[in-house]
């Protein structure tokens, strides 16, 4: 007569067995994740090599073609209505660059939630200045802290509408940004040495159909941000934006 094993044998297996089979599931798992995270990062850097490209010679292309454009527009010597007509390629060409760089963005930030503003208004304002050969400074104080990816996006515009607005309407040599990461907010400052922005312009911007202007405050209106534009009592103007930080 075969005697049964005690209870506590049968048990004991039981749970060996159990064990043994979360240890495969979990490997199994734990390589599955692997390689979607593998994936993933392999796509996202394929997207940022595009965006690379992208900026690097097409949107650079766009933008001397602008430069080109711009200086033909305000060329005294042409006929009034060619200037005219030269203006309105300007404005299309620019609104190409506009889109070209917002594609850019979304090709670099796709999945993320947050996003390193620095480098990208480094590059930026770099790329502005170069073209019409205003020197370019650049600083960065404090812990840089990523911001949400909406929120960077309209720093971003904004720092590159005052960055272009000096570059094309004041007749500039240099051009400072200087960001400012503090504990609750991000500090940004465009200063050039300019003639000075038309105070007329500040009080009126759209009557004096400055929408770039208006739409930086807009901007910064969203955001819950405050927005100053002066004129600096040497030369130059200075555009200061404070944004609001959550501490961390």
């Amino acid at each position: 007569m075969t005697s049964l094993a005690p209870w506590w044998l049968y048990s004991s297996q039981a749970v060996t067995i159990a064990i043994a089979f979360w240890i495969v599931i979990r490997d199994r798992l734990g390589k599955r994740a692997a390689r979607a995270r593998a994936w993933s990062q392999a796509r996202q850097m394929e997207r940022e090599r595009i965006a690379r490209e992208l900026h690097d010679t097409l949107l650079q292309a766009f933008q001397s073609v602008l430069l080109r454009l711009d200086r033909w527009g305000k060329d005294s010597g042409l006929p009034e209505e060619s200037r005219n007509q030269i203006k309105e390629v300007a404005c299309q060409t620019r609104a190409i660059v506009v889109e070209g760089r917002d594609k850019i963005f979304q090709l670099r930030n796709n999945g993320k939630a947050c996003q390193y503003v620095a480098n990208l208004v480094r590059a930026d304002g770099g790329v502005e200045t170069a073209l019409a050969q205003v020197k370019f400074r650049f600083e960065v104080s404090g812990r840089e802290r990523p911001l949400p990816i909406d929120v960077a996006a309209d720093v971003l515009d904004i720092v590159r509408e005052a960055i272009r607005n000096a570059v094309s309407h004041s007749g500039c040599d240099a051009v400072t940004v200087k960001m400012t990461f503090r504990n609750r907010s991000l500090m940004v400052c465009v200063e050039d040495d300019g003639c000075g922005i038309d105070s007329r312009v500040l009080s009126e911007r759209q009557r004096y159909r400055h929408f770039g202007v208006l739409g930086m405050y807009e901007r910064a209106s969203v955001l819950d941000a405050k927005l100053m534009i002066v004129r600096n009592n040497g030369c130059g103007t200075g555009v200061i934006l404070r944004v609001p930080m959550r501490a961390g």
